[in-house]
């Protein structure tokens, strides 16, 4: 059994996404991969150095699919305003 844990920052964004990352080497549609999404605070750049913070903007993650090489996260951002999105991935390959 394999663990593998990786962080990924996207554009600011509202409403619902179908997000796909690639390439992931070790991940398979086998994997057990479990996503947690956050709103952070930027710097003044965009970039997300700060820490992940719950406002009043609802963070929903519905589907996340791993396939040979990659993740589908279905996210919704319940929110009328575009936020900064921080994804968390934990992989489990048994």
């Amino acid at each position: 059994m394999s663990i593998h844990f990786h962080r990924v920052t996207w554009s600011p964004r509202h409403g619902n996404w179908r997000l796909h990352h690639t390439p992931w080497s070790h991940i398979s549609c086998k994997s057990l991969v479990f996503v947690s999404a956050s709103e952070y605070e930027a710097d003044e750049h965009g970039r997300g150095y700060l820490c992940d913070f719950t406002g009043d903007a609802r963070f929903t993650v519905h589907n996340v699919s791993p396939f040979d090489g990659g993740v589908t996260v279905w996210l919704e951002i319940n929110y009328d305003l575009d936020l900064p999105v921080r994804l968390d991935f934990l992989i489990i390959n048994p």
